[in-house]
């Protein structure tokens, strides 16, 4: 599989990492960090393994499957977190993330 391949993934993983941290700054603004402890979290997580994702998709690393995998399930797991608290850009390159990674994911079936 050539580079070229996984630029749909690698953009939506760096798109998804860039939103993630827009979105935990914003949480980070709430009065109460209660409500949004777990969706501040979640973002934290999905920004790291959604740069790892794009790094080991770079370097067509052997590891791409796995990666992709638990890529794919912290990206929902962020989705649904962000959607539940109105931060719908997030939410939105989330799932986008999980949607590439798993196209990806079902390549090397």
């Amino acid at each position: 599989m050539s580079l070229e391949k996984y630029d749909a993934a690698i953009q939506a993983c760096l798109s998804c990492a860039m939103q993630c941290e827009r979105c935990s700054s914003e949480c980070l603004l709430e009065k109460n960090l209660d409500n949004v402890r777990r969706c501040l979290a979640l973002t934290k997580e999905c920004s790291a393994i959604s740069i790892l994702t794009a790094r080991f998709l770079t370097n067509e690393s052997d590891f791409i499957p796995s990666i992709c995998n638990l890529c794919i399930e912290i990206a929902e797991a962020c989705a649904a977190e962000c959607a539940k608290n109105y931060m719908d850009r997030c939410a939105e390159a989330c799932q986008k993330c999980a949607d590439e990674c798993r196209l990806l994911s079902f390549q090397f079936t």
